[in-house]
């Protein structure tokens, strides 16, 4: 789905459809207000990528792959379940597939999709030596396979930097915040 760019200055929102036009905004914070949206009516809601963290971005890294992704039972208990072509399948839950938790299921991905990371660094503070020391400060990962590889995607661990970057180099910086897949 491509939703619009953002240009300089001030950007007129569209039309709700019933009247009302939304808020001026400063064009680089304009994203259609879809946050604001309500679902009820048939808007597609969007989440940015920066932002998806634990079972939300498993099962983004998991389309992202085009993996079979399910719900099994009814919309507001079901697990989401992952089937993989061996033939295996997982729920996202704490013991299931988690590329943003477990190495064994998100280092594999990284090799594959030639993901490549790195230290986000920042001032420690002074001790009583008054020396100036370098902290971690998270991580920063891109897809760098492909002509001009993939967005950069800042995580709080390695594996959730570059599962982050895996899904923004497929999707871009959105992706549906939908109920079912």
């Amino acid at each position: 789905m491509d939703f619009p760019r953002a240009g300089h200055g001030v950007c007129s929102a569209p039309a709700k459809g019933d009247g009302e036009s939304w808020p001026r905004a400063p064009c680089g914070k304009f994203l259609w207000q879809a946050d604001l949206l309500d679902s009820r009516r048939g808007a597609i809601l969007i989440r940015l990528v920066s932002e998806l963290t634990g079972t939300d971005l498993a099962l983004w890294v998991a389309r992202a792959q085009k993996l079979n992704v399910v719900r099994d039972g009814d919309q507001s208990n079901g697990l989401w379940i992952v089937y993989f072509p061996n033939g295996f399948c997982s729920s996202f839950g704490e013991h299931g597939y988690r590329p943003d938790l477990n190495w064994e299921h998100g280092g594999p991905l990284i090799e594959k999709y030639e993901i490549g990371f790195g230290i986000l660094q920042g001032i420690a503070p002074k001790d009583e030596t008054d020396i100036v020391r370098w902290r971690c400060c998270g991580w920063h990962a891109r897809v760098l396979a492909g002509a001009d590889g993939g967005p950069r995607k800042e995580g709080a661990t390695p594996l959730i930097a570059a599962m982050r970057a895996l899904v923004a180099s497929v999707y871009g910086k959105n992706v549906p915040d939908e109920v079912a897949p």
